[in-house]
């Protein structure tokens, strides 16, 4: 039946029925868009996450070279920023409630090159240290 042959009360049951259509497509649109952003974010974390573990395998490469303490130490502080991005950085001993720099790089504003080199710090004291004293399964 043409529109014209409809009568007014069949008129607007069709015009209700292709409204409410059109928001049910306008949901369904919403919820694509909605899951697509989503895919997309999680293709982002992927590439990153792919990529850490990329420059671990690259660092543990680099680490696995040698078997000499010292050359392997080295090894690690410049591996360092491959994994975590950083201005100045350093390994700490950690024993007895107390912690010491074994390697570091960076601390520019310090006159002497050595500074941490015969220093040790009570991790109580210190409060960056502070948490070191927990076991790994604390966190």
């Amino acid at each position: 039946m043409s529109d014209k042959q409809k009568s007014g009360p069949q008129l607007l049951e069709e015009v209700v029925r292709l409204r409410q259509r059109v928001d049910e497509l306008e949901a369904a649109i919403a919820g694509h868009e909605q899951a697509r952003l989503e895919q997309d974010w999680l293709l982002q974390v992927e590439r990153e996450q792919r990529g850490l573990t990329q420059k671990l395998n690259e660092v543990m490469f680099n680490l696995a070279g040698s078997l000499n303490y010292e050359t392997v130490l080295d090894r690690v502080m410049e591996q360092l920023a491959q994994v975590v991005p950083h201005e100045a950085a350093c390994l700490m001993f950690v024993e007895g409630g107390m912690a010491r720099a074994f390697r570091w790089h960076g601390y520019l504003y310090f006159d002497d090159k050595d500074f941490f080199a015969h220093r040790s710090f009570h991790l109580t004291d210190t409060r960056p240290c502070a948490s070191f004293e927990k076991p790994a399964s604390a966190y």
